[in-house]
């Protein structure tokens, strides 16, 4: 299937498995923090989010994901996990 946060209706369906009360694991490249923002991704009440990094440091990253930024994809998962401790999500 491949990057689901690349799938043109991801946003409703994310949302609609929240009202639904579906449980969610969401698997991602990492493309899903340069689409959406945190609040946006957290409101969909995910209850697990893998990311997969293609790498273990910059140089091996940004080889394997051509057009990568390792800097800015660590940066986007701390700054989640910051918003993630601090979120108090409506509707959940």
């Amino acid at each position: 299937m491949g990057e689901p946060s690349l799938y043109k209706d991801c946003d409703r369906f994310m949302k609609l498995l929240r009202e639904k009360e579906i449980k969610q694991i969401f698997y991602t490249n990492g493309s899903l923090f340069n689409i959406f923002s945190n609040a946006e991704i957290l409101n969909w009440g995910i209850q697990h989010l893998v990311v997969s990094i293609d790498g273990i440091d910059a140089q091996t990253y940004e080889h394997m994901r051509v057009g990568g930024n390792y800097e800015k994809q660590k940066k986007h998962y701390k700054n989640l996990k910051k918003n993630v401790n601090n979120w108090v999500c409506p509707n959940l």
